[in-house]
């Protein structure tokens, strides 16, 4: 493997590296395979031919006929061996002639060829001749004489001119007995009917016997205990969180929603949802709902211990009551202290912390956050769910800013539903971001000691948020198909509860899709993209000042991996000597030649873009245990007065690398390494002593190339610059060796 902190690395190395990750790629047949032993031949090659309308991926996922995987057929030594003989290959011949009479193919023929690859090897091939497909003339559903029969029979998946394809007949069956059911006809039942003939035509219809559409006449819940312990929360109090009202129309889903919040709650072990049998009342059919509950702990304590770059040693701990005043109400006290190591008073180990972290003045301060949350699964026996939280807290967000909170208040408002849950939030806050003077004098045009203790003071934020979300991953920790999207606004002005020179903004919206290409093979794709829009809600006006928390920030190990963390965009650079020049009589700062730059400071800005795409396999040694990467990311980020969108999207840095994700029961381990691009950004450049006080902030000097700032020496003092923006013309030394470019990235949990 080429690392970063090996000099001679070469193009040639990373090549290697490259073509040994993709001699792992499994095939995308499916893995079903014959183990292998004396009577049958290894398949080193799988076939199809013919086929027009279905994938060999597709094909390959339906037979047990698995050619080995491409490390064992290369290399012979590692990699998954497949074997196959004569009766395996014909019982897939006739899969594959059921697989395409079930999606509306008649007369299709199918044959299969075995040929000799050594001594031991086969290649197996299927010739396929695809038969005329079935076309449904007609098309019906009966039984519908119901006032809501348009929301029942809207975008169903065939229709009239659809090939009749039987697992599309089924699933639409299903598909029309659930909206029945979630729309208050909770006995209703669907019946298929196919009727075809010899010229490859056929007429469908469902039968659908809604039966009465029912409300709900009461809840009935009962609660037990575990161990033969004392009910902690009594069945009236539960009955309150479940969010069902008497009178309501019976709905399938909103019971399965009922009963997935009651395990989020924590309190229970267990929860049995169950509909008795309708009664008539004056008229009305009415339903019973019996839901049965197994209570679970209802105290948690929890203690961790971790790492990480920005972080050092961290700890983390909680304790959670589920049934406070015996209700279904949680409190969560939580403490966390970070830079452990770097921070007084435990910087004694300073080991323990990423090297420029150690060298960062804005280190040496211990890192917490502390706070209180009271939430309950209902608000008003309706499906809200309010939270209230308390808390303080001091958090560096390396290298950008430091945040010191002594006091905030947060509210949220929750409405779940199936697809679409919303969170309504509020939040209010007295404290104070301090950040370099470069930082305010580059993003602001605060150049000047005063106005940059002005903008670090402390002042009161109000924030009113609204973010909708959208999960249809298969798993948490590792998904392997599905997709999720996420999308946050936050405002912040006087109507609010803002400090009048706190005004914005701020949009974001963030997609993944998740393809499963074979059993070992997922492509995984994201795009995220953000803007900060000024107090009057324009696309060409600047933002009045947007706190460094509140800016948009790019590049870290689940962003563009080729940068550091937040270093993706603009850039201020930081010296710690300048040189005077004179031009016509006119005294100017210039950077000195050959500088070390002290710590980048990334601005952040008020436009983003990330875009990425990640390959994730299942190592062929271990596949329990390993999962190699290979990915690609491309991002930017940039300010709307320096740069148009086409401007921004034009100057998109893309990124490629591997990777490796060892799991464990916390999440997958992730070791990745990317390549950033030649070239450092060009940006403003500064003067910054090698020692600093925040008692008595030195003067900020532009040196960037070319500047034309006038500087009086004739005081006293420390020389006088004269204010105005900093050119951004300051271009580091070019051309970074492939060491230097590469980027090692360790996180826990996946990118995204």
């Amino acid at each position: 493997m080429c690392w970063s902190s090996v000099p001679d690395c070469s193009l040639r190395s990373a090549r290697l590296v490259a073509a040994v990750l993709f001699a792992l790629i499994p095939q995308v047949a499916a893995a079903q395979g014959v183990a292998c032993d004396g009577r049958v031949r290894e398949v080193r090659e799988l076939n199809f031919e013919g086929n027009e309308t279905f994938r060999d991926g597709d094909l390959a996922d339906r037979i047990v006929t698995t050619q080995s995987t491409l490390a064992r057929r290369l290399l012979r030594v590692i990699g998954q061996r497949y074997c196959a003989d004569s009766v395996v290959v014909n019982e897939d011949v006739a899969r594959l002639l059921l697989f395409y009479d079930a999606r509306g193919f008649t007369g299709t023929k199918v044959e299969s060829d075995m040929a000799a690859d050594g001594a031991e090897g086969l290649i197996v091939t299927f010739r396929i001749r695809e038969g005329a497909p079935v076309v449904i003339d007609s098309l019906a559903i009966n039984g519908l004489d119901i006032p809501i029969r348009e929301r029942i029979v809207r975008n169903l998946p065939l229709r009239e001119g659809s090939r009749l394809d039987r697992d599309s007949l089924q699933a639409m069956r299903d598909g029309i007995a659930r909206r029945l059911r979630n729309e208050g006809y909770p006995t209703a039942e669907v019946f298929r009917n196919v009727d075809t003939d010899t010229s490859g035509h056929a007429v469908v219809w469902f039968d659908a016997v809604p039966g009465p559409r029912m409300r709900i006449d009461s809840v009935h819940v009962v609660v037990e205990s575990q161990r033969g312990r004392e009910i902690g929360i009594p069945a009236s109090a539960a009955r309150q969180a479940l969010g069902l009202r008497t009178g309501q129309y019976f709905s399938e889903q909103t019971l399965e929603s009922v009963k997935r919040a009651m395990y989020l709650s924590e309190a229970y072990r267990h929860v049995d949802v169950a509909v008795d049998s309708a009664t008539l009342s004056d008229g009305d059919s009415l339903v019973q709902i019996n839901i049965r509950l197994v209570e679970g702990d209802l105290r948690a304590s929890r203690l961790s211990i971790g790492w990480g770059n920005f972080e050092c040693l961290r700890l983390r701990g909680s304790l959670t009551t589920l049934n406070l005043a015996r209700g279904l109400r949680r409190l969560d006290v939580t403490g966390r202290l970070s830079r452990i190591g770097a921070g007084v008073p435990f910087n004694v180990a300073d080991g323990l912390c990423y090297g420029e972290v150690r060298k960062d003045r804005r280190s040496d301060t211990l890192n917490y956050y502390v706070s209180a949350s009271y939430s309950q699964p209902a608000l008003f026996g309706r499906r809200t769910l309010p939270s209230l939280t308390v808390f303080s807290e001091r958090r560096f967000e390396y290298p950008t800013y430091v945040r010191d909170v002594p006091f905030g208040l947060g509210a949220s408002l929750q409405r779940p539903s199936a697809r679409y849950p919303m969170t309504f939030s509020y939040q209010i806050e007295y404290g104070a971001t301090t950040a370099q003077p470069a930082y305010f004098c580059a993003v602001f045009n605060a150049c000047d000691a005063e106005t940059a203790r002005t903008l670090q003071q402390k002042r009161r934020t109000g924030i009113a948020g609204w973010a909708v979300a959208n999960n249809r991953q298969d798993n948490l920790l590792n998904p392997t198909r599905g997709h999720s999207i996420r999308a946050d606004v936050r405002h912040a002005s006087g109507i609010v509860g803002s400090d009048s020179l706190l005004r914005f903004t701020k949009g974001t919206l963030d997609g993944t899709v998740i393809y499963s290409l074979s059993s070992s093979a997922v492509l995984v794709a994201r795009l995220r993209a953000g803007t900060v829009l000024g107090s009057r809600f324009s696309f060409t006006e600047r933002a009045e000042f947007v706190p460094p928390q509140e800016r948009l920030y790019a590049g870290g190990p689940n962003s563009v991996r080729g940068f550091g963390q937040n270093e993706l965009g603009p850039i201020v650079y930081v010296v710690a000597r300048y040189d005077t020049v004179v031009t016509g009589g006119v005294t100017t700062f210039e950077v000195a030649p050959n500088q070390p730059l002290l710590p980048l400071q990334p601005t952040g800005g008020d436009n983003l873009i990330v875009a990425n795409a990640e390959l994730r396999i299942t190592s062929p040694i271990y596949p329990e245990l390993l999962q190699y990467a290979l990915f690609a990311d491309a991002g930017e980020v940039w300010n709307r007065n320096s740069a148009s969108v086409n401007a921004g999207l034009k100057r998109l840095k893309v990124t490629p690398g591997a990777g490796v994700r060892v799991f464990t029961p916390i999440g997958p381990l992730r070791v990745d390494l990317a390549m950033g691009p030649a070239d450092l950004p060009a940006g403003p450049v500064y003067f910054r002593p090698n020692r600093l006080s925040d008692s008595n902030l030195p003067p900020v000097y532009c040196l960037s190339p070319g500047n034309t700032l006038p500087v009086d020496l004739s005081g006293t003092g420390n020389p006088v610059q004269t204010a105005g923006r900093c050119p951004g013309t300051f271009q580091p030394v070019r051309g970074r060796s492939l060491v230097q470019r590469l980027r090692f990235q360790f996180s826990i949990g996946q990118a995204f």
